[in-house]
Order: C-alpha cells, then structure tokens, then sequence
C-alpha cells in the first residue's frame, strides 16, 4: 500500500498544481473584468451651491478603465444635495457602472465652501466609512471646485494633482498631512489643522500657501510661502525642506539657500508660569551662496545669521496665530497634557494671547 502511495504522489502533485495554476488564472481573468465595469474615484471635491444656499455641490474625478489600458479615462461628474452623502451620490447615478472610492487620493474643498459652510458634518462621512485610505490628501482650492476640477483634466498625468501635493509635502515648503493628521488635529483639542491651498496662478495649478482652519470651523489663516516652511520645521522636523535666509557681510547682501536635511523640535510648556520654550534644531547643507561667502571661513557668521533670522521670524509668525487665535503648533495640547483642570474655551481666552514666549535655535552647517 505505501509503495502504490509512493508511485502516484507525483501524479498527485502534479494536479493539485494544474488545480491551483487554474485558480489562480481565473481568479486573475475575473478581477480584470472587475476593474473594466467599475469607475475609480480618484479625486473628490466639495463646494457651495450658487443656486440655493441650503444645498452643497458634490464633485469627484472618476478614471473609466476599459480592457487592454492600464489607465482609465478621467472624467469630472457634479451633484447637488442636503448633505455630503446625498451629493456625492447623486454622482454615482450618473455613472454607467459603479464607483470604487477606496483609491480616492484628494478631497478638496473650495475657499469659499469653508468660509459659508462646516466642515463638520461632511468629515464624518471621511471618518466613518473605512473605504477611504488614511494617506489620503486633504486640501483647500482657491477656485471653484469645478473650475478646480476643469483644469485637473487638462494635466497629461492622471495622477498630477496627487504628486503635487506629495512632492511639495516631501521636498519642499508645505507640512506633511493626510486624511489620518488631518482627522487628529481636527477633532482634537488643543490644536488647529492645517491643509495644503492650492490656487491657479497663469493657467497653472500652484501650491505655494497653508491654510489653518479655526475652532470656528472656517478658514482662520493663511501662510505664504516663509510661514509655511516655518511651521513645517517645527511639526515635521524630520521631513526635508528647502528655504533661504539673507546673508550679510561688509555692507554686502545676498541670500543663502539651503536645503534641510533633519532635526528636532521640542515644545516644552509651563502652566504655572503661562510659559512656553520651542527649542528647534537644524540641519543643512548650503545649495546657493554669494560668491563673497567662503560656507568654510564664514561658518560662524552664517550660523548667527540663520539662527537670528529664525528666531526673529518665529517671534512674528506666532503673535500672528495669537492675533487670529489659532494653534497650528498644538500649544494648548501640551498644556491640557500637564494640566488636569485645563479647558480649551478658557486657555484660548486667557492664557494662549498671553503666552510668554521663548524660541532657541541651533543651527549647523552640514558639509
């Protein structure tokens, strides 16, 4: 008996191979079918309905996928409804087959959308419904949102608008945040979120500012292009960035450009004193100088340049958020975590106008 086991297991083997290689092909065969009778959501916008004040315009940018293109056609559809849920649904009837939302990469809202409207009762949509991937993007638009959308479907690359935010967010000037931050800073208490404001500058789609969104669920405040890499070095102080600081030296000006390579930001808070101490540390290597700079011989002067320049400039961006009472940094969080009795409503009132601020930098030239 064990000999004629022995003499068939090869033939055993050898279907229970042809078995699974079946599978597995038709398994391939039917998800390629899926992906040709489904439309994938890649871009979702809210904004003001002009023609009633009551309903909100729902938008998404959906790819068409049909067989032998690995990428689908992008189409722009609208909806008008009471609520998130009933808008972006009314975009779904609209569609010939249904609409897969898990590969959503932006949810954009209109300026003017979250000046009129509440961000509120359209983020439990996001919060709540577990399709939506957490590294997805959320960001403010200038424009309407279909003129936003209008101007997307003219980029030659399906995945611009994504790519933009994520390289600005990697190399560049802008905060790091997704849909997961986002959502934290949102509902938490003690901070204010921060998103991406893209505008259209000359025909071109453009990132260049931040906006903050207040407790009052509006857009509180906006950052140029110094606040937002400011802010960037003491939220994500890990994430490289590029910036340049004025460079002075016998009668002589010019700019030095740098780029950041890594450091370290601590918040440290005393509620007894109302005190608060932000010690940033930074790493960089210089990328453009003045011919009249020697990054070797110079190296002290350039170290007292860029740490005046920052902590002279960190002084006058955060009177800035005191003045439009906002707290992009998470102030009144690393209050509440020492303070049992803390209160948001009260610390915003009192303490956080009146905070006693202290900034120290380091600085160090990385060759």
């Amino acid at each position: 008996m064990n000999n004629n086991l022995k003499l068939n297991l090869p033939k055993y083997v050898l279907l229970v191979s042809i078995i699974f290689l079946a599978f597995v092909f038709l398994m391939g065969c039917e998800r390629y079918k899926v992906v040709n009778k489904i439309n994938i959501a890649d871009t979702i916008g809210f904004d003001v309905d002009k023609e009633n004040e009551k309903e909100l315009l729902g938008g998404n940018i959906i790819h068409q996928y049909q067989s032998g293109k690995e990428e689908g056609s992008p189409k722009a559809t609208f909806s008008k409804g009471d609520s998130a849920e009933d808008a972006i649904a009314g975009t779904y009837r609209k569609s010939a087959f249904p609409i897969e939302i898990g590969k959503t990469r932006v949810l954009v809202f209109s300026e003017e959308f979250i000046q009129q409207k509440t961000l509120k009762d359209i983020m439990t949509t996001f919060d709540m419904n577990v399709k939506f991937g957490t590294n997805m993007k959320v960001i403010i638009s200038k424009e309407p949102i279909p003129f936003f959308f209008d101007n997307i479907l003219k980029q030659e690359d399906n995945k611009f608008l994504f790519n933009l935010i994520d390289q600005n967010m990697t190399n560049n000037n802008i905060p790091y945040s997704n849909l997961h931050i986002f959502l934290f800073d949102y509902y938490g208490e003690g901070r204010d979120p921060f998103l991406p404001y893209v505008s259209i500058e000359n025909g071109e789609i453009t990132l260049t500012n931040v906006g903050i969104i207040g407790r009052e669920d509006k857009l509180q405040m906006l950052l140029g292009t110094k606040e937002s890499w400011l802010l960037k070095l003491i939220v994500n102080d890990s994430k490289e960035l590029k910036y340049t600081i004025p460079i002075h030296k016998d009668g002589k000006e010019g700019i030095l450009s740098f780029n950041h390579v890594f450091g370290d930001s601590k918040i440290t808070t005393n509620p007894n004193e109302n005190s608060l101490k932000i010690d940033l540390t930074t790493n960089s290597m210089i990328v453009g100088q003045p011919h009249w700079i020697n990054s070797k011989k110079d190296n002290n002067l350039i170290k007292q340049e860029v740490e005046n320049f920052l902590i002279k400039n960190y002084i006058e961006m955060f009177k800035e958020f005191q003045k439009n009472d906002v707290d992009p940094i998470g102030v009144g969080d690393s209050f509440r975590s020492k303070d049992r009795s803390w209160n948001e409503k009260e610390f915003y009132k009192t303490k956080y106008p009146n905070l006693d601020v202290d900034f120290n930098v380091s600085f160090h030239l990385l060759n």
